[in-house]
This record gives structure tokens, sequence and C-alpha cells, in this order.
């Protein structure tokens, strides 16, 4: 399928802002690929937004955590479209869906900074949680945590 239009792609546009940012695109006339990890899911998310917008609506299988799936829709892309003009990287990884390969560091090392050094997340008193503290930067946020 050869186009002129703008090619982009959304990962995770089954549901929520991904499924906005799909139909809002489709509407300015983009041809979408509009992916999610099970196809029926992309597929019934297509089916639902396809008659009110002008543009093209793709449905898309994507696992964004898997190396094949990721090439295997790379490759149906250049295939069928031959470019990718957007990329709207919106796919959720959690950890139920990936294991975290890192671990953040406890302490941020003196010489980086501690917005560089580890994301923000809600403390809690629940077991194996830091003590809450405030950050760095402001001293403002005192539920914030490491």
């Amino acid at each position: 399928m050869s186009t002129t239009a703008p090619v982009a792609l959304v990962t995770g546009g089954n549901r929520g802002i991904g499924h906005e940012t799909a139909r809002q695109l489709a509407g300015l006339g983009y041809t979408v690929l509009l992916s999610a990890r099970r196809p029926e899911d992309a597929e019934r998310a297509v089916a639902g937004m396809a008659p009110a917008v002008p543009g093209t609506l793709v449905p898309c299988r994507l696992d964004v955590t898997d190396a094949d799936s990721v090439r295997a829709l790379a490759r149906r892309v250049e295939g069928e479209f031959g470019r990718l003009d957007v990329l709207v990287n919106n796919a959720a990884i959690s950890s139920t869906t990936r294991p975290s390969t890192t671990t953040p560091p406890a302490e941020p090392s003196p010489s980086t900074s501690a917005r560089s050094a580890t994301p923000w997340r809600p403390t809690s008193s629940a077991p194996g949680r830091p003590p809450r503290r405030s950050c760095r930067c402001c001293a403002a946020h005192p539920t914030l945590a490491w």
C-alpha cells in the first residue's frame, strides 16, 4: 500500500491517550498504524473509529517488549509504506509486562544530579520501600522518594 499521506505508528493505540492520538492523526489525514499487543484489540479500536475519520487506520500487532515483534512490524512498514514519518511511542511497559533489568541506586552519586539519577515514585509505608525524604532539588516534595 503506497501512500502520499504521512505515515504514523502509534504504539498502544488501542486505548487511552494512544487511542485518542491515533484518532486525531487520522482526523488530520494521516495513515495511522494503530498497534496493540493483541491483534484483536487493534482491530476493535480501528473498527470503532474508522468511519468517523478521513485518514486510513491500519491495525497492527506490536509487543514493544519483544524484539521479534518489533522487527516484524518494521519489515511490514518498510514493505507496505516504504517509510515511517511519525512514531508515537505510547505503549506502556510495566513490571508485569517486562521485568526490570536495572535497579536504581539507593543514593545518587555526588557527580550526578538527583533528577537524572533515578525516577521519582510515590512512597508508602510498604515493606521494602525506602524511608520518606524530600527531593534534593528544592526540598518541597516531602512525599517523594528515590
